[in-house]
């Protein structure tokens, strides 16, 4: 496990677990109630796992980063080979005429996000029918790495890649309904191997109460 991953654990455990008020167990408190988490510990957490977050203030490599990329996009010609994923689903590139669901960052990881939904995602939160999620429901999440310079400002820089979860319970039925891809960099290069969703539903199942959608 890469120092990445290890930070995104510690973040999750505090998120998900500790502030949520899930851990401990309650099954582990009844034998061993002084284990249980007051106020004063989980700010103790909080503060910890903030600590691990590895923002650089004006960080020149993120800049070159950026400058490169920027380059790279002017030069950058249309192709029309869509790319696909190992497991088959192929990039959608209409997601760019989707509606923002949300807005998140990571600081374990450095990193902000944007969150698309397709037409059908919309309704369905609209109607408040978001658990479950219904068939063809389509949601985008796009990933930059952070910027932030002297006066706390924030903004994308390097451009990490774009997920995309779809639903779709007779087709993903063996992934709780739901299939993932994901494309990396500006040549939206396809990652993962055959069974790649399974690898994202094991990390969706901490949100499994919520449809395994954290959005």
């Amino acid at each position: 496990m890469t120092e990445v991953e290890k930070k995104g654990k510690l973040w999750e455990m505090y998120n998900f677990a500790a502030a949520a008020g899930d851990m401990p167990l309650k099954s582990y408190l009844a034998i061993h109630p002084k284990a249980k988490l007051e106020k004063k510990d989980i700010v103790i957490l909080r503060n910890y796992v903030l600590s691990l977050s590895n923002f650089k203030i004006n960080d020149s490599a993120g800049i070159n980063h950026l400058n490169k990329q920027q380059k790279q996009l002017l030069m950058k010609k249309d192709s029309k080979e869509i790319p696909v994923a190992p497991n088959g689903i192929a990039f959608i590139s209409d997601y760019k005429n989707w509606q923002i669901v949300s807005i998140s960052e990571r600081f374990d990881s450095g990193t902000m996000r944007i969150v698309y939904g397709n037409q059908k995602d919309i309704k369905a939160i609209h109607d408040n029918q978001t658990n479950p999620w219904p068939d063809g429901v389509i949601m985008a999440k796009i990933l930059w790495a952070q910027l932030k310079n002297e006066y706390g400002e924030i903004k994308p820089d390097e451009y990490k890649y774009i997920q995309f979860m779809i639903n779709d319970n007779k087709k993903y039925e063996k992934s709780k309904g739901w299939g993932f891809s994901r494309f990396d960099n500006l040549n939206n290069e396809p990652l993962g191997k055959e069974n790649f969703e399974y690898l994202c539903i094991n990390c969706h199942n901490e949100v499994r109460d919520q449809d395994y959608v954290f959005t």
